[in-house]
């Protein structure tokens, strides 16, 4: 016979598993209070049943209530220890140091270590909140622990390399950001910072290569002192089972006119007579291998060597790296078209689209080719260009998602000018193929266009009113390009008369130009660039430049605050409306 005890408990047992059932449930159609008062219930009946707390602890925790979501987790702990997972902790944890509760933060991480020793993000975590509380030295300590755990945690190597910058141990917070990019080439940050730290040692050279993303090999030489990979540098031109070259174009010059100024003498950076664009190929290389993101490409032929010639940025460093996460396989061929700064406007037209015309001049079957490899495709003009180029979005492999991969055969074209600037046969490419899509020309759509970079976050125009005001006397309308797509802004350049802009990507619409528009591009004193000037002359435009004026001496008679930048190309523009007018007078447009 049943003792009436045993007969109540196992009834309030089985009702409170109904309760925490009707309770999941009720979490499930997102009905929280009520799954809450259900938890609760259930606790009511069976106080020592852990899971019970555990689920009301998860609710809490959803709803951001941090300290009734850890007592439950506590509670539950303490009656069954393995059920609480460290995440929870963690998580927890994260939430009370982003409120800057940093002692119950070290509390919940600590559990976490208790529950799993080996978690490496909850030491960068406890670094960070220990850094924040003024103690670098156990914040060091944390960062050591979590790399320990995992040597490849590049956010750990960074976190790391601050803390050892702020001890004022340079040789080693620089070590500590090489390491960063060995696992991330693309960590904007880090470059930031080792610029910052080559000037404190008096390297500039080294300081504005790194302010434009690049690491120089030098410096990995001088600071680093890990194992390295052996740097293997191959080219095109050598002999190698390694490689197959399909030739395209030779080299070959082009003679440039001098660009336009009303000043007495033309800058230095105008002074080239002529352009070499170099020979255009593309090489097969079976069981290739490539690297692509935002700043770097890097590609690798099966026995290790690190092809040169279509490589950029710091492809050494990534060819030395024993950390790159591994390559994602790929059965099949891959056409790798990504290019540094290939999400740019610029680079996306200058140098990666052409490289798409290289392949079919190769004779290499393209319908076969069942990848294509471009740094992004989420911008509406990546997207609008490559329909237009017949490749269709499942072809795609955004190097933005997986950087590392390794095919089965690789087809790399190379570059179709020297870097950066583009060349004459991709230029009539661009026009060919893009030119007949342009919009339809509105009736009121304006011949002369000020192009602004007000919304860019570098080298704005500080005096923009000034300039936008002035030159509206002479027809100009002010242009923002980023609320047009891409066929609106081929089709406002297809039919401009003039165009005024400061240095920046717009230009590159200057292509889809007619012979003779005329262009006044604007420059910092200390940020000037031959792109545009190059691409006028091979379009056959007619191209007139100005110098900005001295910033220091705007802003000194100014209430605004002026912002500094890494590198030069990046300054601001204060533009002398008296030279602006000589100048239009000059290319007869005022």
């Amino acid at each position: 016979m049943n003792h009436p005890l045993d007969s109540r408990a196992a009834e309030q047992s089985e009702k409170a598993a109904h309760l925490h059932r009707q309770a999941k449930l009720n979490c499930d159609r997102a009905e929280l209070t009520t799954a809450i008062a259900l938890c609760q219930q259930a606790i009511k009946l069976q106080p020592h049943c852990p899971i019970y707390y555990h689920t009301l602890g998860q609710i809490f925790h959803s709803l951001d209530k941090i300290f009734p979501a850890l007592r439950c987790y506590d509670k539950a702990r303490n009656l069954q220890p393995e059920l609480i997972p460290a995440t929870a902790y963690f998580t927890l944890g994260n939430a009370l140091a982003q409120r800057e509760q940093f002692d119950g933060a070290i509390q919940c991480y600590q559990t976490a270590l208790q529950i799993n020793p080996n978690y490496p993000e909850v030491y960068l975590n406890l670094g960070v909140i220990r850094r924040k509380q003024g103690n670098i030295y156990a914040a060091v300590t944390c960062y050591r622990q979590a790399i320990a755990l995992n040597p490849h945690f590049a956010l750990a190597y960074f976190s790391l390399g601050n803390a050892l910058m702020q001890q004022k141990q340079l040789d080693g917070a620089i070590a500590a950001y090489i390491e960063t990019l060995f696992i991330q080439p693309q960590f904007e940050d880090a470059y930031l910072q080792l610029c910052y730290l080559f000037f404190q040692k008096g390297s500039t050279e080294s300081a504005l290569a790194c302010a434009l993303h690049i690491l120089p090999f030098e410096e990995i030489n001088a600071f680093y002192s890990g194992p390295l990979l052996p740097l293997k540098l191959t080219s095109y031109t050598h002999p190698s089972p390694a490689i197959e070259v399909v030739p395209i174009q030779p080299k070959f010059y082009y003679y440039l006119s001098a660009p336009k100024t009303f000043e007495n003498s033309i800058h230095r950076y105008f002074k080239w007579e002529a352009y070499l664009n170099p020979e255009t190929f593309v090489a097969i290389l079976n069981n290739g291998r490539a690297w692509g993101d935002a700043h770097n490409t890097a590609i690798f032929t099966a026995d290790g060597g690190c092809l040169d010639e279509v490589s950029q940025g710091s492809a050494e460093a990534i060819a030395v790296s024993p950390k790159l996460p591994p390559p994602t396989q790929i059965d099949g061929t891959v056409a790798f078209l990504t290019v540094r700064g290939g999400r740019t406007y610029y680079h996306w037209q200058a140098d990666l689209l052409p490289r798409i015309e290289l392949l079919r001049q190769s004779n290499i079957d393209f319908a076969a080719i069942d990848f294509f490899a471009v740094n992004s495709c989420d911008l509406p003009f990546q997207q609008d260009s490559l329909q237009l180029l017949g490749i269709p979005p499942e072809k795609i492999i955004e190097s933005t998602k997986l950087p590392h991969i390794k095919a089965k055969k690789l087809l790399v074209p190379s570059l179709p000018g020297q870097v950066g600037l583009i060349a004459k046969w991709s230029s009539e490419f661009l026009r060919e193929t893009f030119l007949p899509q342009k919009a339809t020309p509105k009736l009121d759509q304006p011949r002369r266009l000020y192009i602004t970079r007000q919304t860019a976050s570098y080298r704005q125009v500080v005096n923009e009113e000034e300039v936008v005001q002035f030159l509206s006397q002479y027809g100009f309308v002010k242009i923002s390009l980023e609320s047009l797509s891409f066929a609106e802004q081929i089709g406002l350049f297809a039919v401009a008369d003039a165009i005024v802009a400061p240095h920046g990507a717009g230009l590159t619409n200057a292509v889809y130009c007619q012979a003779g528009t005329k262009i006044i591009e604007i420059f910092s004193p200390t940020g000037i660039s031959i792109n545009y000037w190059l691409l006028a002359n091979v379009v056959g435009l007619e191209y007139y430049y100005l110098l900005g004026g001295d910033l220091e001496a705007y802003y000194s008679r100014s209430e605004e605050r002026r912002r500094y930048y890494t590198h030069p190309l990046y300054e601001d523009i204060w533009v002398d409306i008296s030279a602006l007018g000589k100048l239009m007078k000059w290319a007869e447009m005022g």
